[in-house]
């Protein structure tokens, strides 16, 4: 065998109650639709195969391609829940869980992307922040034996999971404004830091961030990371100066590499 079990489950399936939502909102895509995770999901189940470590996650992204007003519909007949969405192209839904006794979460957030179809490699390219997250594969196939097999990816992004190694993915037209915090929670997992000037390049990007984003990013990046010492140890590797999770700071340049 390789050095790698390729044969893991697909990581997600392991908790039968995340695969029975997956399994259901498969069977609710209307017919001759095509419905890919995307992302997160598929850089952590990735994760898990090499490393043989969970990352727990309750976002799955998702993109369809297909009747989207039949495929809301079913969902919202089916006791799924519309959450907070940020684009005309996207919707999220929220989906309670009967038994959570095994997890730190109650509801699964599905957030869904409509788009029209395209080729996947473009897509992947032109918005993924870290060329890691430039994953699909489509929904069927994660219930596959060879799933692994099944997945879709831009150069490198495989690789650079393998190696735990965080890359700007410089073909995106722009880069998010949290980036800068996704960088911070993939290093807490073991990824190296990119090169001083990329990072640089995400300060310049977050100057754009909102109020509740600053919010809710601060949220996300301690409940992943743990604490703030272990944080701190972070922003020490970094050298930076400056309260990230300060709104003004970031607006006033305040949050910037020592030199």
């Amino acid at each position: 065998m390789n050095e790698f079990d390729m044969n893991l489950n697909f990581q997600f399936l392991q908790n039968k109650e995340i695969s029975n939502v997956l399994k259901e909102v498969l069977k609710l895509s209307p017919k001759n639709s095509e419905l890919y995770l995307i992302g997160g999901s598929v850089r952590n189940a990735l994760f898990h195969t090499f490393f043989n470590t969970y990352l727990p996650q309750r976002d799955f992204d998702l993109v369809f391609f297909g009747d989207r007003k039949e495929f809301e519909n079913n969902l919202l007949n089916n006791s799924y829940e519309e959450g907070s969405s940020f684009s005309k192209e996207q919707k999220v839904f929220l989906k309670k869980l009967n038994d959570n006794s095994y997890l730190t979460f109650d509801e699964l957030v599905l957030d869904i992307h409509f788009l029209e179809k395209q080729d996947l490699i473009k897509m992947l390219e032109e918005n993924v922040n870290f060329r890691f997250q430039g994953t699909t594969i489509k929904l069927d196939y994660i219930f596959e034996k060879n799933w692994f097999e099944k997945i879709i990816s831009i150069n490198s992004a495989i690789e650079d999971i393998k190696n735990k190694k965080i890359v700007l993915n410089k073909k995106k037209v722009k880069i998010h404004d949290t980036t800068f915090y996704a960088m911070l929670r993939f290093n807490s997992f073991g990824f190296s830091l990119p090169p001083k000037e990329d990072i640089e390049l995400l300060l310049i990007e977050l100057k754009n961030v909102s109020k509740e984003r600053v919010k809710i990013s601060e949220n996300k990046v301690i409940g992943s990371i743990g604490n703030k010492e272990k944080l701190n140890k972070i922003l020490k590797k970094i050298d930076l100066e400056g309260d990230i999770f300060s709104y003004e700071g970031i607006q006033n340049n305040k949050i910037k590499i020592r030199r």
